[in-house]
């Protein structure tokens, strides 16, 4: 609504939050700039934003989830996951628990927004609509599992 959105420009602009626009907040937000509001407020604002799925790409999302999800529980664990990476790490790497260890905590911290260190299906389908690269090795080594199987 118009409300929402004024409230949100306002909130922006009211750096000091005591729920008043003094003249240098007013001046500093609106008149000096090219834009309205704030570069920071912008940038946190735009960093939750997803981009829209297409159902092909939710039914493959699906597909790989569900290959991962070898317990079939509806969520997908640490030992998923590192299962995961030494089934598709060849040589001496599929050995590398430090290295493996490394990548799914580095997963999980970007994709388990609820912290209780497992990966649900809606965290597997919003860290992809948000950058389709923080799953590339989950995707990649289930897309070899799902071709062996």
């Amino acid at each position: 609504t118009i409300e929402n959105a004024v409230r949100a420009v306002f909130d922006a602009a009211d750096v000091n939050h005591d729920g008043q626009l003094s003249l240098e907040e007013f001046i500093s937000t609106f008149a000096n700039k090219h834009y309205v509001l704030p570069p920071a407020w912008l940038e946190e604002r735009s960093n939750r934003l997803t981009r829209r799925l297409t159902s092909e790409e939710v039914e493959e999302l699906k597909e790989v989830f569900h290959a991962i999800d070898v317990n079939n529980d509806g969520v997908l664990s640490t030992r998923e996951l590192e299962n995961l990476m030494r089934e598709s790490l060849e040589g001496s790497m599929r050995g590398d628990t430090a290295n493996i260890n490394a990548i799914v905590a580095a997963v999980l911290h970007v994709v388990d927004t609820d912290n209780d260190g497992c990966v649900s299906f809606s965290e597997f389908v919003e860290a992809y609509s948000r950058d389709t690269t923080v799953l590339d090795i989950p995707i990649m080594a289930a897309a070899a599992r799902r071709e062996v199987a």
